[in-house]
Parts: C-alpha cells; sequence; structure tokens
C-alpha cells in the first residue's frame, strides 16, 4: 500500500471521528432544544409534540454517546468470526431501532413523522454499516489489510447526510422530504 493510500484512510478515520463526536453533540443539542420547548410556561399543542420529541432525541443522543469508542474495537477475530467496528454500529443502530419502535410510543403525527425518519435513515445506516462491514470481513480475508476505494467514499457521505437528515427531523418536526406522505400513499395503495 502506498504512502498516498495510507494518507487518505488517516484523514477518512481522523474525519469520521470527529463528525462522530459533532453529530453527537448535535443530539445532544435537539434533546435540549425540545426539553426547553416542552417544559415552557404556556402549555399549548406543541408542547406534547416537543416531549414526544425530547424523549426520540435522548434516545439518538444516549445511543451515539454510548457507541463513542466503538471504532477503538478496529477488526479482530473472536472464534473464527471477524468482527470489524462496523459490525458494532450496525448492532447499536438495530437495537435503537428496537428501542424507538417497541419501547418508545408516540401519539402525535409530528412525533411519528420524527420516529419514521429516524427509524428510515437509522435502518439505512445498519445496512451500509453490514455492508462496510462484509466488504472489510472479505478484503481482509483475501489482502490482510484495507484499500481505499469508492464505496468508502459513499459510505462515509451516506453516513453523514442520514445522521444531518435525522437532526433536522428531530428539529423541525415536518415531512421534509416527504417520505412519510409517501408511505402512507403506498400503504393507502397497497391495502385496496
Amino acid at each position: 500500500m502506498s504512502d498516498y493510500e495510507l494518507t487518505i484512510i488517516d484523514v477518512s478515520n481522523i474525519f469520521s471521528v470527529l463528525l462522530n463526536y459533532v453529530f453527537i453533540w448535535l443530539f445532544l443539542l435537539t434533546t435540549l432544544i425540545n426539553f426547553s420547548k416542552s417544559s415552557s410556561f404556556n402549555y399549548n399543542a406543541t408542547d406534547s409534540i416537543r416531549k414526544e420529541t425530547t424523549f426520540l432525541s435522548l434516545t439518538m443522543f444516549l445511543s451515539y454517546f454510548l457507541s463513542i469508542n466503538v471504532g477503538d474495537f478496529g477488526v479482530q477475530y473472536v472464534n473464527d468470526f471477524l468482527l470489524s467496528f462496523h459490525f458494532f454500529y450496525f448492532i447499536f443502530d438495530v437495537l435503537t431501532m428496537l428501542i424507538l419502535f417497541f419501547l418508545l410510543k408516540v401519539n402525535t403525527e409530528r412525533a411519528r413523522v420524527c420516529r419514521f425518519y429516524l427509524l428510515f435513515f437509522l435502518g439505512c445506516n445498519a445496512v451500509l454499516f453490514l455492508l462496510m462491514h462484509i466488504e472489510t470481513a472479505l478484503y481482509w480475508e483475501v489482502h490482510g489489510a484495507y484499500s481505499h476505494w469508492w464505496f468508502w467514499d459513499l459510505f462515509t457521505y451516506s453516513i453523514n447526510i442520514f445522521d444531518t437528515l435525522m437532526v433536522l427531523s428531530l428539529l423541525t418536526c415536518k415531512d421534509f422530504l416527504g417520505l412519510f406522505m409517501f408511505k402512507r400513499r403506498m400503504n393507502g395503495f397497497l391495502v385496496n
């Protein structure tokens, strides 16, 4: 592997670690913003929306916060099974999705939109993490080291775009991409 490829991999790793901390901070910030809006003195309809989105935001913050040191695992063998840190992020995303879907109940329409966006983009992240784990495991088995290629760039940009959209959904509580409306239309189309 050339020095240029090693430099690209090092810069990419540093960039991804820094962005991870930025998104942890953004999820904390959305939690605090939603909490402050839900604890106002004048109770109105948006307070219940904000209370539900506060719990959604808190769940996302805790998930990202608890996964801070996952990148330290690197690549290792456990009982002849290769585990990369991407697999652990996949597990964190799936567990977060299960918590959001089964444990957090939302009653308002806007909170349902937020939860849908979180589940959708966490699902996209989980698929990308699983694909990255499979790619890393296969490449590691054959070559014994990493080599930068186009899927890594797609992975990096997609994960960060999806995380940004999750933060925006928690801040706006709106269906700004029309995905929730599309899901409803598809459900109505499939039922009829």
